[in-house]
């Protein structure tokens, strides 16, 4: 005779497998028991890989893993839900321990008397990535509309430096005839020696 809670799993995971976000299912211990297709694109990891394995110790990166633990042992023991029911922003890990941002939300399920969680994910990395680029667009746009003063260039050049994650950004100009550059602002993260003066080009 067939598990009724197994045919349950296998008619959520028909269900799932349709939908367009990644669809992890995990039990009250946080083991897989079910991964859709898109989740495997999203994640790296084969349903065959991840069904009965921990879903912390393939998606969670490192930092989330208690607080992850402590929200499904509240859940269970209390019924108080800070994550179950609201769609928030977090970040995952991929099978190559790539840290992202996805939108997550989760909803409880009762099959048989047992609670499941149905997580549906998003990655939203491009999203961010666009976001960010907007933001430091609008900035520095503002920053250059300041008077040209060495504490506006020096703003530019470290918002320039933050936004492309570089540690040295300078501003100058080019002699043509000595096929020198003259730096006249250089921002540094503190990881490497600004350059300040005449230098080859």
């Amino acid at each position: 005779m067939t598990n009724p809670r197994a045919r349950d799993i296998d008619l959520l995971t028909l269900a799932l497998d349709s939908l367009l976000d990644a669809v992890v299912v995990i039990d009250r211990h946080g083991d897989v028991l079910a991964w859709n297709p898109i989740a495997e694109a999203t994640f790296g990891w084969t349903a065959s890989e991840a069904v009965g394995h921990s879903m912390s110790d393939l998606i969670v990166p490192p930092h989330h893993r208690e607080g992850h633990s402590q929200g499904m042992a509240r859940f269970l023991n209390t019924g108080i839900a800070h994550v179950i029911g609201r769609r928030i922003e977090i970040s995952a890990v991929d099978r190559g321990d790539r840290e992202f941002p996805i939108e997550l939300s989760i909803v409880a399920l009762q099959l048989d008397d047992e609670t499941v969680f149905i997580g549906f994910l998003r990655d939203i990395s491009a999203r961010v990535a666009a976001e960010a680029r907007d933001r430091f667009m609008l900035e520095l746009t503002e920053l250059l509309r300041l008077p040209n003063t060495t504490a506006t260039l020096q703003g530019a050049c470290q918002l320039l430096g933050a936004h492309f994650g570089v540690s040295r950004v300078g501003y100058g100009h080019l002699d043509p005839v000595d096929n020198t550059f003259d730096y006249d602002v250089c921002w540094t993260d503190g990881q490497v020696p600004p350059l300040l003066g005449r230098f080859p080009a």
